[in-house]
């Protein structure tokens, strides 16, 4: 794989850095996209009542029979946006990862230390106590990297519930509030309506779990350095 940024020599002591600035504009539009799907998702599904209901995030005001509907169209925007905004976090992630593996063993320690100070972090980021767990040592009994790395899946597992299983059972939740919404209308286009709902939200939910895939995959590269001594005692151990 060709890595660009690393092509000139000036560069290698500025890549975790500029690496960093990348991800943190990636990292905060994923945070906000999740934090507005959650809000989002909790004022549609709280009871409401009136003849008139406010729509999230002060879009409008709509009857109380077409809230639901209505709503269920703006979560599914939402969840799209946030889902896209997640993977192209984790593809960037990925990506600067790839650029550190890339590098010297010494710059690459350095650069990817500076890279985890300066960065933005993500509401999904749980490996920093699995790291800490393992120590800062060159190297560490196996039974410590052992549980640091079940510590990592327990933490990963209730991560995944929060910030992806929210959402799914939120959209799932409101779907069929829609879908109740749109029967009562009792409009000949009822059924036509409905298919469409259920459309949009299963797609929604499977861009969510397409996300859940991606994350899945980076992790199982994140388990594999925790359980392995770090690259610096390699280095000393072969020389």
């Amino acid at each position: 794989m060709s890595i660009p940024i690393i092509c000139n020599p000036q560069t290698e002591n500025e890549v975790g850095k500029v690496l960093a600035n990348a991800i943190s504009v990636q990292t905060e539009v994923a945070n906000r996209a999740w934090l507005a799907l959650m809000t989002a998702a909790a004022y549609t599904i709280l009871p409401r009542q009136g003849e008139y209901i406010s729509l999230p995030f002060g879009i409008g005001t709509v009857k109380a029979v077409l809230f639901h509907p209505v709503a269920f169209s703006i979560l599914v925007i939402v969840a799209l946006a946030f889902a896209a905004a997640q993977a192209r976090h984790l593809d960037v992630q990925d990506f600067a990862h790839s650029v550190f593996d890339s590098l010297a063993t010494e710059t690459s320690a350095g650069q990817h230390k500076l890279f985890d100070i300066t960065r933005k972090p993500s509401l999904l980021l749980v490996s920093p106590l699995a790291w800490t767990l393992k120590g800062k040592n060159d190297y560490c009994p196996r039974w410590r990297r052992t549980i640091s790395v079940y510590y990592y899946n327990v933490l990963k597992a209730i991560s995944r519930v929060v910030f992806l299983g929210l959402p799914i059972t939120a959209l799932y939740l409101e779907m069929l509030n829609a879908n109740s919404a749109i029967t009562a209308i009792k409009s000949i286009y009822h059924v036509i309506l409905q298919i469409l709902c259920t459309l949009g939200g299963l797609f929604a939910i499977g861009a969510l779990i397409q996300v859940g895939c991606l994350e899945f995959t980076y992790a199982r590269k994140s388990k594999r350095k925790l359980s392995g001594p770090s690259q610096q005692y390699l280095k000393k151990r072969n020389a």
